[in-house]
């Protein structure tokens, strides 16, 4: 029998192994709902979601595994965990792995941007490719299957991350069975990583729309790819078997990392359990084999024996259950931490101890950590005990909540802010609808009055505040700013409601009396100006023939009026309680704070002031004729003798006025006289200023008359000396003119002449210099010079002694030495 068939025949049995394995060593339970007393049932999207979180936990742990592991080859720091797949892109690391197990392939010199200076300035570039191309020529070199390499475009395009990770880590078990670099550690369930790397990572393989590679089944694969030594093999696993009864778990451990055993993630700290489990479930098999009646000598060794897939399956599982133990002790230890920091007062270490992944916490926002403390602190002095993983949660929910509705009141009040010190009406009104503010019912046509209520309130309350400043002796630099609150703002809101019932009431009654007025019943009329909501004062009821004659009379001439003017007429303007203005339409019961688009300037109704300006004169009319009717005589005598005093007051000051002011009264007249003469000169100008194109055109029209009259008269046979006098500036120009004008062209024409002289001599002079230069090298015969020298007296001239060396600038320094010897 096989080593195969033994493993197919005993499954069960290496199962009740495991089983009890778990038994001994307490396998950790997690804390459920109905441990808690509360029947949660999980549902199908709460057990996809928490299946897509554990897979993103997975492959986190899976990334931190490889980038230690390359850490420990290329000695270099990679960074966090989560920028690593960026930092891959490049296949810069790729390749520095590449040379350090096949230096040979990949050279130093091939790496492309070693030292990351374009990356960082420019980014990705195309010859970055050559870094990936180079690793991947590198596992090919020592014998890496093609299986498991990427495409170039899985890595620089970042097309299928989790293919190069699953690379790294074949590539790393290959190269430890090789003994060409260290054993990748085993993260799984130890690594710790923060809620939201969790689920920005599940995000981003949802992104990637791809399966995880299964990254246990690596040593398999590797397993079947080369060549194994199944007689080598087949002896360790034998040694393994035999050791097991020794009782020394450090001669197992041993044992089991031989090499030739091909048994995977072997972890030093549990070799005590590796050693139990192993001689438990060996012993197992052994009594269920002795009980079916089998000996060793006739059955094959694996009938007693434990074979490589059940010994590295006892691995896995032992791996898994010490993974777990330690993920269990880890949330155990958070969860008291929780509930001690809950009972301090420093929020901040409370939220370090909720954002520790073994807690097992979601939602927990960095910025809620003085709520967390205080609901945290509250539920736990309400309960006996610490609180369980549930109970935090629940906690934390509300906590998140009631921060949500602070926040979301906030940002209300900052938009509402905002909006009315911008004096945005419409702005504050729908800043107002925020559920934050949880107001009463807001009315469209009250958004005026709600933000000019606003606005009052806050200048109310910073002049209070400055003057408590000013009381304690605190000297402001700057104004203080202060903020309404909402309690200040449900005030104001519901202040302006109640005005708005008053105003309502208010105009209404005012509507009441102009609609009286058409049933022509004074008494009618009396009855709704004694409406108190209308305001009316000074009302008698002897005078309602009266009242209702006058206002209808005013309404009949504002009638008239509102017919002359445009737009709607039925608009009433009116002063509210609180003397602001509104609008009032009778008609549509409407009524705004603002003046509508199209209303007209006269309404065609009386305005409580208006109605109000005629009751006080009807009224005060009607006492002072009846005042009047009791006391004529002295009412008359009165009147004569104020009349006469005043008569005589105006005509004292009026004589006195003009003899203290007739020098004065001069100076006006002269001022009043002067101002009509300016004025009579300005305009006499501004009529020449505003005609002035006409009169230049008239001027040239006179001027061009007179100069063709001249013309002919020029060329009559005598003409007279005045016509001659008026050309004569036309024969200036002299044949002396012209003579002195020639002379002027000859002479620059011999200064041109000698200088150009000037010029060959310089050259033909420059020419000698280099010739005797050449003379000094060597190079001319003393009879070049000496006809050089003759040329140059036979044009005339003189070489100065002091000239300039200008021709022998060209010459070499050594040279211009030898001719200074030479001449000396």
């Amino acid at each position: 029998m096989t080593e195969t068939d033994g493993s197919t025949q005993l499954f069960g049995g290496v199962a009740n192994v495991r089983a009890k394995t778990q038994n001994i060593h307490d396998t950790p339970r997690f804390y459920d709902g109905e441990e808690n007393g509360v029947d949660d049932r999980i549902t199908a999207d709460n057990m996809d979601e928490a299946r897509q979180q554990n897979m993103a936990y997975e492959y986190l742990c899976h990334l931190e595994e490889a980038k230690n592991w390359i850490e420990a080859c290329i000695e270099e720091d990679l960074g966090p965990t989560m920028d690593i797949e960026e930092a891959l892109r490049n296949g810069v690391i790729l390749a520095k792995l590449g040379h350090y197990f096949a230096p040979e392939i990949v050279t130093k010199k091939r790496i492309y941007d070693p030292d990351l200076e374009r990356f960082n300035v420019r980014g990705l570039h195309f010859k970055h490719t050559d870094n990936i191309n180079y690793w991947m020529r590198a596992m090919a070199s020592i014998g890496l299957p093609q299986i498991f390499f990427p495409t170039t475009p899985d890595l620089y395009d970042k097309k299928n991350m989790p293919k190069v990770i699953y690379c790294i880590h074949a590539l790393s078990i290959w190269l430890s069975k090789l003994g060409k670099a260290p054993n990748i550690e085993n993260l799984l369930g130890i690594a710790e990583f923060t809620e939201e790397d969790i689920t920005e990572m599940r995000r981003a393989l949802e992104d990637y729309g791809i399966s995880i590679p299964a990254f246990n089944k690596i040593g398999g694969i590797l397993e079947k790819e080369i060549g194994v030594d199944e007689a080598g093999k087949h002896a360790a696993v034998i040694v393994i078997n035999e050791i097991l009864q020794k009782e020394d778990p450090e001669v197992t451990l041993k044992a089991l990392n031989n090499k030739k055993a091909y048994l995977n993630y072997i972890e030093i700290p549990n070799s005590v359990r590796y050693h139990e489990i192993l001689f438990l479930a060996k012993l197992d098999k052994t009594e269920t084999a002795l009980e079916e009646g089998k000996t060793s000598e006739e059955s094959d060794i694996y009938e007693f024996y434990l074979t490589h897939t059940e010994i590295q399956d006892i691995i896995d599982d032992i791996n898994d259950i010490v993974r777990k133990e330690i993920a269990e002790s880890k949330f155990r230890a958070a969860i008291a931490e929780i509930n001690r920091c809950a009972m301090g007062d420093c929020a901040q270490t409370l939220l370090a101890a909720l954002q520790v992944t073994a807690s097992r916490l979601k939602n927990v926002n960095d910025l809620n950590y003085d709520l967390y403390l205080e609901f945290l602190k509250a539920a736990k002095l309400s309960k006996e005990g610490n609180l369980n993983v549930d109970e935090i949660q629940e906690v934390l929910e509300l906590a998140n909540e009631e921060m949500r509705k602070r926040r979301d009141l906030e940002g209300a009040l900052k938009a509402l802010h905002e909006n009315f010190l911008a004096s945005n009406i419409d702005g504050t009104f729908e800043a107002l609808h925020h559920v934050a503010f949880k107001l009463p019912t807001l009315h469209k046509n009250a958004a005026p009055k709600y933000q000019a209520t606003l606005f009052f309130e806050l200048a109310k309350l910073q002049d209070r505040a400055e003057k408590e400043a000013e009381k304690e002796g605190v000297e402001l630099e700057e104004p203080i700013t202060i903020r309404l609150t909402h309690a200040n703002i449900q005030d104001c809101i519901k202040a302006v409601n109640n005005q708005l019932k008053e105003v309502r009431r208010f105009a209404e009654a005012i509507a009441n009396i102009n609609g009286c007025l058409v049933q022509d019943d004074p008494q009618e009329t009396l009855g709704a100006l004694h409406v108190q909501a209308a305001g009316i004062k000074e009302v008698l009821e002897r005078c309602a023939d009266d009242y209702h004659v006058w206002i209808k009379e005013g309404i009949s001439v504002k009638k008239t009026e509102s017919e002359i003017a445009e737009g709607d007429s039925s608009w009433i303007e009116m002063r509210s309680p609180d003397n602001q203005i509104f609008f009032y339409n009778p008609e549509s019961k409407e009524l705004v704070w603002v003046k509508p688009e199209g209303a007209s300037e006269v309404s065609h109704y009386m305005a409580q002031d208006e109605i109000q300006w005629i009751v006080s004169r009807v009224t005060a009319k009607r006492l002072r004729d009846e005042w009047f009717d009791t006391n004529v005589d002295a009412v008359v005598r009165l009147q004569s003798i104020a009349r006469m005093s005043m008569a005589r007051k105006r005509f004292k000051a009026r004589l006195k006025f003009l003899h203290e002011n007739e020098e004065a009264a001069l100076r006006i007249q002269c001022l009043w006289r002067g101002y009509l003469i300016r004025k009579e000169l300005k305009a006499r100008r501004d009529y020449l200023n505003a005609n002035m194109r006409h009169i230049i055109r008239i001027q040239a029209w006179v001027r061009g008359y007179q100069i063709r009259k001249n013309y002919l008269q020029l060329t009559q046979d005598k003409p007279s000396v005045q016509v001659l006098y008026k050309f004569l500036y036309l024969l200036d120009q002299s044949a002396v003119d012209h003579a002195e004008e020639a002379e002027l062209r000859k002479h620059k024409a011999s200064i041109v002449k000698e200088i150009r002289h000037n010029q060959q001599l310089e050259k033909e002079i420059n020419e000698m210099d280099i010739k005797i230069g050449l003379l000094v090298k060597n190079r001319l015969t003393l009879s070049d010079v000496v006809t050089a020298s003759k040329k140059l007296k036979k044009g005339g001239e003189v070489v100065p002694k002091n000239r300039g060396l200008k021709g022998l600038a060209m010459l070499p320094i050594k040279f211009k030495i030898a001719l200074l010897v030479f001449k000396c």
